[in-house]
Parts: structure tokens; sequence; C-alpha cells
């Protein structure tokens, strides 16, 4: 086994597919988890760092080349990764439609809202 520390969205984007195998608990972070991460996240928006440590996620398969067809399984960490990636969904959905009501360049909004999911 070997550990790297990795930016978690280079990770999201390493393959098409996150797969958590069945035999994983089923999502169960409550008050306290989320409360948490959220005092994790303002922490990190406050700060001038650039980089924080999240915790960790095990995958397996997929490598550098993950595709649908070999799709990264989560092994560990699936709890934070769902949050996460619920956030960031959140994140997108709200600017997407702040940006589609602001009466300014018509055009930059529209190409944020269509990059936006593309790149998160």
């Amino acid at each position: 086994m070997r550990a790297d520390s990795a930016n978690l969205l280079r990770f999201l984007k390493k393959a098409d597919q996150l797969v958590v195998p069945l035999y994983q608990r089923r999502y169960s972070w409550g008050e306290t988890e989320l409360r948490q991460i959220w005092t994790d996240i303002e922490r990190v928006a406050d700060d001038d760092h650039t980089e924080h440590f999240i915790g960790s996620i095990v995958q397996i398969g997929g490598g550098a080349s993950a595709t649908i067809h070999n799709p990264l399984q989560v092994i560990d960490g699936q709890q934070r990764l769902t949050t996460l990636s619920l956030l960031l969904l959140a994140f997108d959905r709200i600017a997407a439609r702040r940006l589609s009501v602001d009466p300014g360049d018509a055009d930059a909004a529209r190409i944020a809202a269509e990059q936006i999911p593309l790149y998160y």
C-alpha cells in the first residue's frame, strides 16, 4: 500500500466513476460530523492556506487511467467524499442561479455557468 497526498478536485476528476462497494456502511453522517466539516471549511476559507488535510480517502483500481470501465472503488472516506461532493454540487447550483439573474455581462455569466460544472 502506498499513501499519497492529493488535491480533492484532481482526485474527483481522476475517474468518470467512483464506486462505493456494497459492503461499505450506508451514509450515516449526522449533525456533529457535518458541523465539523463545515467548521473546517470556514477555517480554511478564513486562512491564507492553500492546502488543508481533510482526512484520508482510500481507493483501489483505476490508477492514472481510470475510466467508466475501470472505476475507482472507494474503500474508506466515502462519508467525507459524499459530503464534499454534495457541497460542491450545491455551490455549483447556487452559483449558476446567481449568475443567471445577474444583470451584468450575459456572455460571461453563460460561460461561467457552463464551465463551473466542467471544472468541479
